[in-house]
């Protein structure tokens, strides 16, 4: 492979995905100081992608030669399938993340990459009459491209299940990044203050549950992450009105239970009087327990309801 010399501190973007993991400051500092004393520090790994280069492996390393300045060795890649070996066998060994969802996280988009060329290799295999191998693809010094997620999962070390309910999480954030635009999301309170400074600026949903996922104090899983984007935004709800303001999300669900009543209204045409009593003697157990107040409540809301009802199909007569 050919080097190049870049400046460190221009080459931030990554070939895998939207944002970079974070090393620990104290390994940057180490890294500066020995590049201070003179010594020189393993080229890192980018790949080419039109014009510019993307950095596959080396962060901390290049964070080191920014912070003195200085233009940084790089080994340009030629193939994503080389990438993804290095990538995999630079980043295996990371000691400073704390958590397999953390870990699970940083990889999903490499693991969408694994699957995408290990499904191209199979096919390309099954066309030359070849079964698949174990490792599709060979990579640098022994390091090879895992043929499926699990495999993934397995050699950095996170296992299966935490990697496979991180790429459902990642599917989601994504197609919520394609439909909504960034937003301002409220911070919890224990989160650190770095994790607060990132959220006063509007952010997607990946961007978001990286933060939640990778904060120092306060780090959750990627699933507990995606649920706080149900919730209304800082920019929306306002930063002076109060905490028990109604929900975005809570509106849904009551919109949902209607929808869901409407649904099963076939069905309770086909139960028989029994089934029907059975049922009846559930909601009267349901609200003999209700205070009465809330009982008269709900009563009045459901009297709204069905008039809203009539209403509705009342001017859908007449149109």
């Amino acid at each position: 492979m050919k080097t190049i010399h870049l400046n460190a501190s221009n080459l931030k973007q990554h070939w895998t995905r939207k944002e970079l993991p974070q090393p620990h400051p104290d390994q940057v500092n180490a890294l500066a100081d020995a590049i201070a004393r003179g010594t020189q520090l393993p080229p890192g790994y980018v790949i080419q992608d039109g014009e510019k280069y993307l950095l596959v492996a080396g962060e901390t390393r290049r964070r080191a030669h920014a912070q003195r300045q200085v233009d940084m060795e790089f080994y340009v890649v030629p193939t994503e399938e080389q990438a993804i070996a290095i990538a995999i066998g630079e980043n295996t060994a990371r000691k400073q993340y704390k958590f397999k969802y953390q870990i699970a996280w940083d990889y999903c988009p490499l693991a969408q990459k694994v699957i995408a060329l290990a499904e191209r290799k199979k096919l390309e295999n099954l066309k030359k009459g070849q079964c698949f191998p174990d490792s599709p693809v060979s990579g640098l010094s022994g390091e090879f491209i895992p043929k499926n997620i699990a495999a993934l999962a397995d050699r950095i070390g996170v296992g299966r299940t935490p990697m496979t309910d991180v790429m459902k999480v990642y599917k989601k954030a994504v197609e919520w990044d394609e439909t909504n635009p960034p937003r301002i999301f409220t911070a919890a309170e224990d989160l650190s203050d770095e994790s607060k400074e990132r959220l006063k600026k509007a952010v997607g949903a990946v961007e978001f549950i990286s933060i939640r996922v990778r904060d120092i104090q306060d780090p959750c899983t990627p699933g507990q992450a995606l649920a706080g984007l149900g919730g209304k935004s800082a920019a929306e709800e306002g930063r002076t009105q109060p905490k028990t303001k109604q929900k975005a999300h809570q509106l849904i669900l009551f919109n949902q239970v209607i929808t869901d009543e409407l649904k099963r209204w076939d069905y309770w045409q086909k139960f028989d009087d029994t089934d029907k009593a059975e049922h009846f003697k559930v909601v009267r157990e349901k609200a003999a327990e209700l205070p009465p107040e809330q009982l008269q409540s709900l009563a009045d809301y459901h009297a709204k309801l069905a008039a809203e009802f009539r209403k509705a199909a009342k001017q859908g007569g007449e149109a």
